[in-house]
């Protein structure tokens, strides 16, 4: 087999060589323990040596290396350690001793070499992951993963690469096997029409979803779903027997996506467009069943924040009433009364006859009910029903009643085009579907009554009047709610499916507990007992140390308030932006971004990663200059046309449009993020912005950009779009300045959701226990829970925190807010957590490992909150490390400055977006949210970059200074910042050529080595 170079050149160099120690590193892993004193040779030094270094790599990584790769470092250590004062030479280390001190190493750690048993599982595993269309970086570090749980040897590069190009190919061989098997004649006949008829071969021309929100559009994106569900019915039985992951299905369909049509009927004339064509018929049905759901819940909770909105006003205006009403009644009692002393007085006059006592309590009765207003009753009645809680929502009915007719209409024929699952729906929810269908809308005797108030119900039969129009709008908020909160699920979707189908099911997890914890890191946290004493602890703990503060004296910046609650002041630092850095790195505008890009790939080279999605191993280069025109054009938000025009005949648009759609994959934009965040990350002088070197801190924010096109994840916002809609891209920071994340996410949803998101399976974050800080919209109290499960330590700002509710674990201990003493004023549900936590650990594992997405399993949960147990459960976790944190956060004040400095440097980050992101007014023109995705992440890179070359260029200055000159200019750097970027000319040229001279006098190498002195 002709092996193909499909990971990248770096990672096979690393793994080819030993691990870099450092100092502290060196001594852990060549320390000699009794055990290992026991079987270390006692005559060659030679031998003492080899057997030594062995061992140490063996212990880092699992793997023996040659001797020509060993370095000098490590080797004059271990000559040191042991005492030899002649450095000895390795070539005299025969292949035979290492073989023999292999054999006892292996030993000692309890390993042994690959058997047939043990290649056959990399083997099945790497089919699996190939089936599952893992990038072939992904499968190759899951094997090297595969090889530590089994306990053997991890073989060579070149061997591993070979089994995941051979379960590449068995894959495919096995998959075009088992389709000619299933693809019947009438399938074939199907695919034929799709290609060729041009009724049928409407599904080609219309790929892409039309994301208006208009009735019409609506429809016709229905009838298209109509005609889905008709061919996915037709090819159902071929594609369920071909027992491939959506990751599969969503690949060969990727190709009809990205094809024109001339290409498909080309493919198709040669017989190899058939399975591609299938998979997108499913990839499109699940789709499009998506997007009519959001549409819908979209447009429903549009209708009920209105009608909120309108009895809001109803609600302010009736309090206003309220006042003059109760005058009213007031005023009517006061007379009342006053009548009823007068009568009561003639009544009890003796010297009054009886007819001159009838004739004046008339009198004063006949004056009162003149005087008295005649809608008093009424106005009683009311004021009465205000006191008892008995007004009916009327404004928030008649406003639902006014939007009825335009959402009955848009959405009707919705409900009977999908296909629900009755399964593992509510029965009530399926069966009041049924009727509305079989009824259109209308009344019958057997309407289903079940989702409605009792002051619903009077509302719409009061009088035998039968209002239907609100009825069917109340059942559409139903169907709305029972969609959001998974009483009704979709048989055929990617985000509306059961719970079950998410991530590892019960079985599963119950089957391999303790194996699933180990993988996803999750071992300490299996005895819910022990930690929730340690909890207890903290928690004990940090009220005591803060209220020994407050007494001592020892926090001057926390103050009461009258009413109890408490308030924290935090000191600035000397940390400002604008101090040195942007002076050394040039005048303004004095370098082209063309020339940052083309420098910062020459140094890196990270156009390499962008590669055919579908050609693996192509030889055919695509020029570098075509692909940092994308990268600006996407980036900096400049139309191909107009990007083309600014380059030259060199680069059209068709080139530049061709390139954006099979090179520039997500995948393939985050490999070359993540490839600039590791060089960030390896070089030295990154490391003075640092405050720990062992944790990292990290900080995120949202940027809200207008959406000038119509898109289904846009909203509208008056306060920040206008009359516009828009969406928000979440940038995160390291303290590197290096940009380990971005993503893209509708306005209405919390941006704590996505946070989990960039931890979870992301290469670059390297920190066992890093901290995470942003504002408020940072986090839940879910989200503090889970947060805690992945060993992230969350550390936002939180706005008004002296109002937070703190909780311990005792009744006891709770008081009152004016005692003027930080204590307790809620209790935390241990029970609750306990009954949760295996479903809990479940759901943290299937993040970890990969099974499942933090954002949309968070957000479903969180949809779910009055029927989900398990999210009240996180909420309560969450409370435990949110208590703990906000005690420290106003008794430490080192800790709200790290906080303070964090926000200010992705604030800073975010004006560095708008500054790359200056084309078209900085308004996205992509509908779809992939594509709106692909923007923020060349955004992303385009910073990166940046970045990167900031810090090179510095790097270059310091070497080419001066001893001692060299610590006062890392000094200033220290106290800046390295997000400048007012010496790029974000709007210059684009000639991405190597014609200019390089602005950097060292090469990589140099600066690589550099250490910053300490």
């Amino acid at each position: 087999m002709t092996t193909t170079q499909i990971i990248p050149y770096s990672i096979s160099s690393r793994f080819q060589r030993p691990p870099k120690f450092t100092a502290e590193e060196r001594r852990a892993f060549f320390f000699i323990t009794p055990a290992i004193r026991k079987v270390l040779p006692r005559k060659s030094a030679i031998h003492k040596v080899g057997f030594v270094l062995q061992l140490g790599y063996f212990s880092a990584t699992r793997q023996f290396y040659s001797t020509e790769h060993v370095r000098n470092k490590d080797k004059g250590f271990i000559e040191k350690m042991l005492g030899i004062k002649t450095p000895v030479d390795l070539s005299s280390y025969t292949q035979s001793i290492q073989k023999q001190h292999r054999a006892k190493i292996r030993t000692l750690f309890n390993w042994h070499i690959a058997t047939p048993e043990d290649r056959l599982a990399l083997q099945d595993h790497a089919f699996n992951f190939a089936n599952k269309r893992m990038p072939a970086e992904q499968q190759f570090f899951q094997l090297v993963s595969i090889c530590w749980k089994r306990q053997f040897d991890i073989p060579n590069f070149k061997t591993l690469q070979n089994y995941i190009n051979e379960g590449y190919l068995k894959f495919e061989s096995r998959l075009i096997a088992s389709f000619s098997t299933h693809f019947d004649d009438n399938q074939q006949q199907l695919v034929s029409n799709i290609c060729q008829t041009a009724d049928d071969a409407k599904i080609l021309l219309n790929k892409k979803y039309d994301h208006s929100d208009s009735t019409r559009h609506f429809w016709k994106n229905i009838s298209l779903l109509e005609n889905y569900r008709a061919y996915h019915a037709a090819v159902l039985p071929t594609l369920s027997k071909l027992n491939l992951y959506d990751e599969s299905f969503r690949f060969f369909a990727k190709w009809i996506k990205e094809a024109t049509l001339r290409q498909i009927l080309s493919m198709h004339k040669k017989g190899n467009a058939s399975l591609r064509v299938l998979c997108f018929i499913r990839e499109e049905y699940y789709q499009r069943n998506d997007y009519a759901c959001y549409s819908f819940i979209k447009e429903i909770k549009s209708c009920i924040t209105r009608g909120k909105r309108s009895q809001k006003i109803e609600n302010e205006e009736q309090e206003e009433a309220f006042a003059e009403q109760a005058i009213t009644v007031i005023d009517y009692a006061k007379t009342a009364d006053a009548i009823i002393k007068l009568v009561y007085k003639v009544q009890k006059n003796p010297s009054v006859s009886f007819a001159e006592k009838h004739t004046q309590t008339l009198d004063h009765i006949d004056r009162y009910l003149e005087a008295i207003n005649p809608e008093i009753m009424t106005t009683t009645d009311r004021l009465n029903n205000k006191l008892t809680g008995n007004t009916a929502s009327i404004n928030y009915y008649l406003s639902l009643e006014k939007d009825a007719e335009k959402v009955l209409r848009k959405y009707r024929s919705m409900l009977k085009v999908i296909e629900f699952d009755e399964k593992y729906s509510d029965n009530n929810i399926i069966q009041a579907i049924k009727h509305y269908n079989q009824s259109n809308g209308k009344y019958t005797e057997d309407l289903p009554l079940y989702f409605l108030k009792k002051s619903e119900k009077t509302q719409l039969f009061e009088n035998n009047i039968k209002n239907m129009k609100l009825y069917n709008m109340l059942f559409m908020v139903e169907v709305c709610e029972a969609l959001r909160s998974r009483r009704l699920c979709l048989k055929y979707s990617f985000n509306h499916l059961p719970e079950e189908h998410y991530g590892i099911t019960r079985s599963e997890f119950e089957e391999d507990e303790d194996h699933i914890l180990e993988l996803a890191n999750l071992e300490g946290f299996k005895d819910i007992g022990g930690i929730l004493k340690k909890k207890r602890e903290a928690v004990d703990a940090a009220f005591k140390n803060v209220n020994e503060g407050l007494i001592n004296g020892e926090n001057p910046h926390l103050k009461f308030t009258k009413k109890g609650y408490w308030h924290i002041n935090t000191p600035k630092t000397d940390y400002d932006i604008t101090k040195v850095i942007p002076g050394l790195l040039g005048d303004n505008g004095s370098v082209t971004l063309s020339k940052v890009i083309r420098e910062v790939d020459e140094f890196i080279g990270f156009s390499e990663l962008f590669k055919h999605s579908h050609i693996v191993g192509s030889k055919k280069k695509v020029p570098s200059e075509l692909m940092y025109a994308v990268i600006v054009s996407l980036g900096c938000n400049i139309s191909f046309r107009q990007m083309a025009n600014a380059c030259g005949s060199s680069i059209t648009e068709s080139k530049l449009q061709h390139a954006n759609d099979w090179l520039f994959s997500k995948e393939c934009i985050k490999n070359a993020n993540n490839l600039i965040v590791e060089e960030i990350n390896s070089l030295s002088l990154p490391n003075i912005f640092k405050l720990n070197p062992d944790t990292d801190h990290a900080s995120s924010d949202g940027a809200k950009i207008t959406v000038a096109v119509n898109s289904i994840l846009a909203n509208f916002s008056f306060k920040y779009y206008g009359k516009e809609s828009g969406v928000v891209a979440n940038s995160f920071i390291n303290e590197k300045s290096a940009f380990f994340h971005a993503n893209i996410q509708s306005s209405t949803d919390r941006e704590a959701l996505y946070m989990l998101d960039a931890y979870s399976g992301n290469s670059v974050v390297k920190s066992n226990n890093p901290s995470h800080s942003g504002d408020s919209h940072v986090y839940t109290d879910a989200i503090f829970g889970a947060t805690d499960m992945f060993k992230i330590s969350l550390a936002p700002r939180i706005a008004n925190a002296g109002r937070q509710v703190l909780r311990g674990f005792s009744r006891s201990q709770v008081k009152k807010r004016n005692s003027h003493e930080i204590a307790p004023t809620g209790v935390i549900n241990t029970k609750l957590i306990k009954r949760n936590w295996k479903e809990m650990l479940r759901t943290i594992a299937s993040i970890s490992l990969g099974r499942a997405s933090a954002s949309e399993t968070f957000d479903r949960l969180a949809r779910s909150e009055k029927q989900n147990e398990l999210y009240r459960a996180f909420k309560e976790y969450g409370r435990i490390n949110k208590t703990i944190f906000l005690l420290e956060y106003f008794d430490n004040i080192e800790l709200r400055q790290r906080i303070e400095k964090m926000l200010s440097l992705v604030e800073l980050g975010q004006k560095l977006f708008r500054a790359v992101f200056h084309g078209r007014q900085g308004k996205l023109y992509q509908s779809e949210p992939e594509d709106m995705e692909r923007v923020i992440l060349c955004t992303t890179l385009i910073r990166n970059i940046i970045i990167c070359w900031n810090y090179i260029v510095l790097s270059d200055i310091i070497i080419d200074a001066p001893p001692n000159e060299q610590r006062f200019l890392i000094e200033s750097i220290s106290k800046g910042s390295v997000l400048s970027w007012a010496h790029i000319n974000m709007f210059g040229e684009f000639d991405y050529s190597s014609r200019y001279k390089s602005s950097i006098k060292a090469d990589i190498n140099t600066i690589r080595k550099f250490k910053v002195p300490t």
